[in-house]
């Protein structure tokens, strides 16, 4: 699989999309940085269900959860190519290998401590937003 580090229009965008999420809740007032929270909020009171919540949520909440890994963990941003387009992904010296963002929503990484096995389907982009915990132990038990 290849990987890069993303261009100038890349963190543009992954900034663009993050400033919509806080624009589309601007009701819960959320500074730059801590848009994972806002996400986290927005699934908790149930607008991952709501048709005009769905796509915006879909769309970001895999870029906030990257973005939290980011300034909170020490994770870099990069690009893969696992098939014939580039991804948002995140890697760490950590990790054995980069964690596709967007791929997450399909193929969640649950922690046993946060999710049952019976946990219910989640709403658009929420299966990315869940996977923190799970990476944050990877990150944490891999790091020594």
């Amino acid at each position: 699989m290849k990987t890069r580090e993303l261009t100038p229009s890349e963190f543009r965008h992954v900034a663009a999309t993050l400033s919509g999420l806080r624009e589309h809740f601007k009701f819960w007032p959320t500074d730059a940085g801590n848009e994972w929270h806002l996400a986290n909020f927005a699934y908790y009171e149930g607008c991952g269900r709501q048709e005009h919540c769905r796509e915006t949520l879909r769309i970001a909440a895999p870029l906030a959860l990257g973005n939290h890994l980011v300034r909170n963990y020490g994770c870099d941003w990069c690009m893969i190519k696992p098939d014939a387009e580039w991804r948002y992904a995140v890697t760490h010296a950590a990790l054995d290998a980069p964690i596709d963002l967007y791929d997450l929503d399909d193929n969640p990484l649950l922690d046993p401590d946060e999710h049952d096995e019976d946990t219910e389907p989640f709403e658009p982009g929420e299966g990315a937003h869940e996977s923190l915990y799970a990476i944050v132990r990877k990150l944490t038990q891999n790091a020594g």
